[in-house]
């Protein structure tokens, strides 16, 4: 009788244990849930932004309903929840409404309907959080979305909260933020008609090639820009929250207010100066926290001195004997080299001497596309050596073949397809004519060298779906 009743408590015990077990994994979960935390963002909204951004998976086949809300669980309780944006900026809201005619509306460029999804409020942050993975930084189709267009909109009109010192590098930037969330401010340094004379990287960052290579890298299908957009800033408006490493670095030529902040080619006579108080720029939306990145030598490096050339300059045979070698660290990049080769080549950026990829991503991972500021200078001149990876290794990805061929047999040209793309900037126009123009002419060059190659290589091992 005592051994049976032993029995009995020892049950009630165990079942007492493990219902406080489950209800503190719910209480865990509950408490790190995004909507838990923000109780003002509605309910509604976020069971929309699963629906039309779930966790894209890495494997070939879509994962279960339930593991994808699983997996969104065990996200949101490693990582720390996306701010909430801010109030809208007066200065970029005069502006839009000076644009667009009412206010917000970002959402479609004048006259052209790029976008089948109905407009609903969210939280773009969010948003932005769940697009990311380490392929791609949106989903397939969310180029032209809703929620792409109201990312783009919060960046140009989100209150800034904190203007720093920009990350290290050899350009001048700042480090711009609205609310908790993190962005890259580039100061306009020239017009849009300036031509940039000289070597293919010469001169400044272009605010508006930051601009147009996000816009250019989603119509080729990349996805591999994080969202740029175009703003101005009033600098004596922000004084208050610019900090005091940055305000060190402000200066005052005639009746407008400057700053040269901090890094490897920054200083006080190269400073980049406002319209009097008003700063044009872009700003660039910073990756997810888990989103760590790690930074590669380009086997197409240049020299970056006019009398020393790099050994891919003077070898013909430089990939063939190197890069395609299957013991070299560069042999399982190929098919990134000659994308970004394409992309660059379109913009004239010859100064992709580094680049970066996801940390954790093997063999190689997919190199992202940022740090475009040395593109679009000078619309006269085709800088045929960036297109070496592809003239040299004829190496290339079906899908990027496929979107190249879609563009040029389209009755749209590219600019034409780009131009309409920048109309939903509250700064359009962001490039000349001339750039304009340049963009089509460089089309025609890539695909002649790309059936070049098709020609004397074979399709068969020119035109390739994976590599490595």
């Amino acid at each position: 009788m005592k051994l049976k009743q032993r029995v009995i408590m020892m049950s009630s015990l165990f079942l007492t244990m493990a219902t406080l077990f489950l209800i503190g994994i719910q209480l865990t979960w509950t408490l790190t849930d995004p909507q838990s935390q923000h109780p003002n963002q509605e309910k509604s909204n976020e069971s929309i932004e699963k629906k039309l951004s779930p966790a894209v998976p890495s494997s070939n086949q879509p994962p279960s309903d339930a593991i994808n809300r699983f997996r969104e669980r065990f996200n949101n309780h490693k990582r720390p929840p996306p701010p909430l944006p801010v109030p809208r900026d007066e200065l970029m809201k005069d502006i839009l409404q000076k644009r667009f005619g009412k206010f917000p509306h970002i959402g479609k460029p004048p006259s052209l309907d790029l976008t089948t999804v109905p407009f609903v409020k969210i939280n773009p942050w969010s948003v932005w959080e769940r697009w990311v993975t380490q392929d791609h930084f949106y989903p397939e189709g969310a180029f032209y979305s809703s929620e792409m267009n109201q990312i783009l909109e919060t960046l140009a009109t989100s209150q800034v909260t904190e203007l720093g010192l920009g990350y290290k590098g050899t350009q001048l930037k700042a480090t711009m933020m609205l609310g908790g969330q993190k962005t890259v401010f580039k100061p306009k340094r020239y017009s849009r008609d300036e031509v940039i004379e000289g070597n293919p990287y010469a001169g400044f960052d272009r605010h508006n090639g930051e601009i147009a290579g996000f816009h250019l890298d989603g119509i080729l299908g990349f996805r591999l820009a994080p969202p740029v957009v175009g703003r101005k800033i009033n600098l004596t408006a922000l004084g208050p929250i610019i900090t005091e490493k940055l305000k060190a670095t402000f200066l005052k030529r005639g009746n407008n207010i400057c700053f040269y902040g901090k890094c490897y080619y920054c200083k006080p006579a190269e400073a980049a100066c406002a319209d009097g108080e008003v700063m044009e720029g872009s700003v660039t939306l910073w990756l997810p926290s888990w989103y760590k990145l790690k930074t590669r030598r380009h086997p197409y490096q240049r020299t970056y001195r006019a009398e020393t050339s790099a050994r891919w300059e003077k070898d013909s045979s430089y990939c063939k004997t190197t890069v395609l070698d299957q013991s070299s660290e560069f042999y399982s990049g190929v098919l990134e080299y000659t994308d970004t080769a394409v992309y660059d080549f379109l913009m004239g950026n010859a100064d992709r001497h580094h680049y970066e990829v996801y940390s954790l991503a093997k063999p190689h991972g997919k190199l992202i596309h940022i740090d475009n500021g040395k593109t679009f200078g000078n619309p006269h001149h085709d800088e045929v050596s960036i297109l070496a990876p592809l003239t040299q290794c004829c190496r290339f990805r079906s899908s990027t073949w496929d979107k190249l061929q879609s563009i040029e047999s389209s009755p749209d040209k590219l600019s034409e397809i780009l131009d309409k793309s920048l109309q939903r900037d509250p700064l359009y126009p962001i490039l000349s004519q001339d750039h304009l123009a340049a963009i089509d002419r460089r089309l025609e060059i890539i695909m002649t060298a790309i059936r070049h190659c098709i020609d004397t290589e074979g399709r068969k091992d020119t035109i390739v779906d994976s590599w490595g």
